[in-house]
């Protein structure tokens, strides 16, 4: 029988961005009390331009690669098996990211664009089948009908 083993760790990517992150909240607040300048900041660009219209790269700074290496490697492990404390780390981490990522990408997106993504996304959530009726009501009925165990 393998061994237990943790096999992946806090990426060093994920902690500049979180940092940023942190920092970029600290400036913001500094500047709506009035105490400090706003300046506008971005993570560290990975070897991005920083030119918004670079789309190609834009995502060079949420960079996920590391985390699907740990999770290529937890999944794929024979000699030392992975915890599953592993598929949390390696998951939120790179879900953080993404979620960044995309937060990024909206805030650089022409108004145009903006527009058309809001009004797609309230259109699926106002959807029968959409995140809040499929979504949420639906993960709930099925949890609770788990938590009841009916067949």
């Amino acid at each position: 029988m393998a061994e237990l083993e943790s096999l992946s760790d806090i990426r060093d990517r994920f902690v500049t961005v979180v940092t940023w992150l942190k920092d970029s909240a600290e400036t913001t607040a500094n500047a709506l009390r009035n105490t400090e300048q706003r300046t506008e900041t971005t993570a560290d660009k990975n070897e991005w331009t920083g030119d918004p219209f670079d789309v190609e790269n834009l995502g060079k700074p949420f960079d996920r690669t590391e985390q699907n290496e740990d999770m290529h490697k937890v999944v794929t492990a024979r000699d030392k098996l992975g915890v599953i404390g592993d598929l949390q780390l390696i998951t939120l981490q790179g879900d953080y990211l993404a979620t960044l990522e995309r937060a990024t990408r909206l805030r650089l997106s022409t108004r145009c664009r903006a527009t058309a993504h809001a009004a797609a996304r309230l259109r699926g959530h106002g959807h029968t089948g959409g995140l809040f009726n499929r979504g949420v009501i639906g993960q709930i009925a099925r949890l609770s009908k788990l938590s009841k165990d009916i067949p």
